[in-house]
């Protein structure tokens, strides 16, 4: 029936006249409004729609029910709400319904015991309770206009109210239940919706010796299901500043201080906020009982912001000042606690920042403190699980800045990982929205109401898309400041006059290309190896799809010893002298168990990371990013080679675009990480040309990438490496150059999104010791 009704109002609304003051004007399907919150002419509301949206999303952000604005606008409840826009639509209502009846019998009974007991409260009978309010401060005349009553002994009550008893108890409500009301609890308070209807009453009780809970509710009335006073809140108002206790917000009211709500514990309920938030409240300033002082109002207050932000309404935390454990208190102090309290609510403390420091103090992260690495865990997946909440664009900065601190990591790392945790959410939630909507378009066909899929499903979209506009973060100067002071500035090769031309950047691609035989996997390595040296308190990752482990570690050692054992088969003589320490004569050589010393040290400090497992793009991605989560050491990584990873997901149409995916895919996880990902990468080889500057250069160019459709296009730097001494032998007779003369290598600059490209680096390679060295004069 009530579906059937509201269908009726909104096919005949006119909306044009129901929202007069927004200035509607149509165009096409759509009127564009003056946007309620923002006063811009960037609203709109479909021409049959029920939706108002402001397209500033990620300035503005309004977004309303029709049913919401109207009540909000003129203050009504739902039955005086469904009035005006059936009135607008030219509908008409049908009578009450039995339970509205009973509803407003029930309105009228607690309205008139509300009465009574205000009247009770300065007679005779209502000496003691009247009593119990002087002696906390308040005078007669704010007690009377802040609606104390005293609750008398139940028999007296029910003769008071006898005209309307029907009303005051039924099977779900009772004014006269639990017992204890009127006689250990006799300061009543009366519980208000956001529209001033009573709901019931609230009765404390006044001698410290009573048993049970210090305040009670009639049977049928439940804590949480409105703030309390918020019918208080002045019309319009975008903040409320919400305290634990129905005292504190009277005590508030009466020292002149407006917009105070009580939770009436120390956690705020959904069922709450979601009133206020109708109302139009967009800002929450939390001024609980002992949030700084224990662990229950830490968890109060933590529970509260999460909540507050996560329904895309700001928090804040007003911290009250010493020894003062709640606002009642402080300001029954006098008109200094009363302004101290003023100063507290109008410049409060960040929430982000509130829960970054409680967050720490609840893992013992207090100043030089060093946590286990338990310990670390938890404090970041309980600061993950927080910040996820975070709306404002700036409060990652505040959240994690100390934390970061803290810990000894960059702050970056920690944001990084939230945006990726963000990015699964509003894709998990965009999913299950669309799943939402297909099956409400077969409900709506299903009740033969086809007629009126097409404005649900667009409504339905458009919040769908601005939901998912609002999930993008604005980039503000903060976040800029934050950018330069934690990017860093990328890694030099550790060839001098290459660095004077490229640096190996953060957050990036870098390609080290060259033709098979060329020795792509070689400089791949001593570059790694020049990292390592370089950078003594960082680790680096090297994934091999090639070779193995131990393979690849030997060549390694051999690197790093710089020593040949034979001119013919220096590798395999290495392994031979690894297995006794000593070569074919019983030798020992210092400097090859120097570089055995150097690199198991390395491996051991968990520094120098060699993985020889073919994982798929996807997985090999993912790996990346939480190496990286769980060691902010981790500097760079370097996969060989490009062209071996295989896509897991759908079966591309082409290899090319497989290739692409993959490279997307780690280019991706190389911002998520914010480090370098240096892959090697092989060219094919091209036809002779007739210029000489090509002969020397063959097929070191971008578009000899092999397989490689775009690959380029996702790296900021490519180098291509050519060995002259493998060309003139392949064109001799197909045989490996001679490996007992060292060789000339020339890299070139063949894309540097932030520098100089086209220009060449001669290097050194000794094939025995795989040794890649800068020339003795370096020329560019």
């Amino acid at each position: 029936m009530a579906s059937e009704l509201m269908t009726n109002i909104y096919e005949h609304l006119d909306r044009a006249a129901l929202l007069a003051e927004l200035g509607p004007r149509l165009r096409g399907q759509v009127y564009e409004l003056t946007c309620p919150q923002c006063g811009k002419r960037e609203a709109y509301l479909y021409h049959d729609g029920t939706q108002i949206t402001c397209n500033r999303r990620n300035k503005c952000g309004y977004e309303s029910s029709l049913w919401d604005y109207v009540s909000r606008r003129d203050g009504t409840d739902g039955r005086q709400t469904l009035a005006t826009l059936a009135r607008a639509a030219g509908v008409e209502l049908p009578p009450p319904s039995r339970r509205e009846r009973e509803r407003a019998t029930r309105e009228q009974a607690v309205e008139m015991a509300v009465r009574v007991m205000q009247r009770l409260l300065f007679e005779d009978e209502g000496r003691e309770t009247l009593s119990y309010l002087r002696a906390r401060g308040w005078t007669d005349e704010a007690a009377r206009a802040a609606g104390f009553g005293h609750y008398p002994r139940q028999e007296e009550l029910r003769g008071y109210i006898g005209l309307v008893l029907e009303g005051a108890q039924d099977e779900a409500f009772s004014l006269f239940s639990p017992r204890a009301l009127g006689e250990t609890h006799t300061l009543a308070i009366p519980y208000r919706d956001a529209f001033g209807h009573a709901r019931g009453v609230i009765v404390r009780s006044v001698r410290p010796d009573a048993p049970g809970p210090k305040y009670l509710f009639n049977r049928g009335v439940k804590r949480g299901e409105h703030f309390f006073h918020i019918d208080a809140l002045p019309r319009g108002a975008r903040r409320a500043v919400v305290v634990e206790g129905y005292i504190d917000a009277l005590m508030a009211t009466a020292c002149g201080v407006e917009g105070v709500v009580a939770a009436g514990g120390s956690r705020i309920t959904e069922a709450q906020l979601q009133e206020a938030r109708r109302l139009g409240v967009g800002a929450f300033v939390l001024a609980l009982d002992n949030a700084d002082l224990d662990a229950a109002g830490r968890e109060g207050a933590l529970h509260a912001i999460r909540l507050i932000e996560s329904a895309g309404a700001r928090a804040y935390v007003a911290r009250l000042p010493a020894p003062y454990k709640d606002p009642d208190e402080l300001m029954r102090a006098g008109p200094q606690g009363v302004a101290a309290f003023r100063a507290a609510i109008e410049s409060p403390e960040s929430a982000a920042s509130f829960a970054s420091r409680q967050l720490m103090r609840k893992h013992g992260l207090t100043q030089g403190a060093l946590l286990s690495k338990p310990a670390r865990d938890a404090l970041l997946d309980d600061a993950m699980a927080f910040a996820a909440h975070l709306r404002d664009p700036l409060a990652p900065a505040d959240f994690f800045g100390p934390i970061a601190a803290g810990l000894g990591v960059p702050e970056s790392l920690l944001s990084a990982e939230l945006e990726t945790r963000r990015e699964r959410e509003a894709a998990q939630a965009r999913d299950a929205a669309y799943r939402a909507l297909a099956q409400r378009i077969t409900q709506y066909v299903g009740e033969g109401r086809a007629a009126q899929v097409d404005a649900m499903a667009r409504e339905t979209l458009s919040r769908i898309g601005a939901d998912g506009a609002r999930a993008l973060r604005p980039y503000t100067l903060q976040h800029l400041r934050l950018d330069l002071m934690n990017t860093p500035d990328g890694l030099p090769t550790g060839y001098p006059a290459l660095d004077a031309l490229v640096t190996i950047p953060d957050g990036a691609i870098t390609l080290v290309a060259a033709r098979p035989s060329h020795g792509k996997t070689t400089l791949l390595t001593n570059l790694f190896l020049n990292q390592l040296r370089a950078h003594p308190g960082e680790s680096f990752a090297f994934f091999s799809y090639e070779e193995t482990r131990a393979a690849l570690a030997l060549n390694m050692i051999n690197i790093l010893a710089g020593e040949t054992l034979s001119r013919a088969k220096n590798k395999y003589a290495l392994k031979e002298y690894f297995t006794r320490f000593a070569d074919a004569a019983g030798r020992p050589h210092p400097a090859l168990d120097a570089a055995w010393k150097a690199f198991g040290e390395m491996v051991d400090a968990g520094r120098l990371l060699l993985f020889e497992e073919s994982l798929d793009a996807e997985a090999l991605a993912g790996l990346i990013v939480s190496m990286k989560r769980r060691d902010p050491r981790l500097r760079a990584v370097f996969i060989d080679y490009m062209q071996k990873i295989r896509w897991a997901g759908a079966q591309a149409p082409t290899r090319q675009v497989e290739l692409q995916r993959i490279s997307g895919r780690l280019l991706d996880a190389a911002k998520q990480a914010n480090i370098p990902v240096v892959l090697a990468a092989q060219l094919g080889r091209p036809a002779k040309t007739s210029s000489a500057r090509e002969d020397t250069r063959r097929g070191v160019r971008l578009d000899n990438l092999r397989e490689s459709g775009d690959i380029e296009q996702d790296a900021n730097v490519v180098l291509g490496l050519y060995n002259e001494a493998v060309d003139r032998a392949e064109d001799a007779d197909g045989a490996p150059p001679a490996q007992d003369a060292d060789q000339r290598l020339t890299v070139t600059v063949l894309k540097n999104r932030n520098g100089m490209t086209g220009f060449t680096v001669p290097l050194r390679f000794e094939p025995q010791t795989l040794r890649i060295l800068p020339m003795a004069r370096e020329r560019l």
